[in-house]
């Protein structure tokens, strides 16, 4: 769950349906992405267009920890399907930028439904 005005996100366990860990991300984080297998989260934070960079945080589902961000084109606002590498269109700019999953390793992750 993006929590744009606080800069983090909740991870909610599935089975119980309870708040059980905030990470923080970048600034106005508004889109999240699961990867099929459950182990990394990408987190679009749109930054302020001012002194703050948009960019995509990447978390690791075992650790509940930002593994690296990724800067990305002016003001993004949503993930779509990018598994093994996707353009995404931002709302705003009409620039485009491309995330490349193929370095990542997977794991299961008990708080992700597989």
């Amino acid at each position: 769950m993006a929590n744009e005005d606080s800069n983090n996100v909740s991870v909610i366990n599935t089975k119980t349906n309870k708040v059980i860990a905030t990470v923080p991300v970048g600034k106005e984080p508004n889109g999240v992405a699961v990867t099929p297998n459950g182990t990394k989260v990408y987190v679009v934070n749109s930054g302020d267009n001012y002194n703050t960079p948009s960019t995509v945080s990447v978390i690791d589902t075992a650790t509940n920890k930002v593994i690296t961000n990724v800067t990305v084109g002016s003001h993004p606002v949503a993930i779509g399907k990018f598994i093994g590498g996707n353009t995404q269109k931002d709302e705003f700019s009409g620039s485009k930028s491309k995330v490349s999953l193929s370095k990542h390793k997977h794991r299961k992750h008990p708080n992700i439904i597989q």
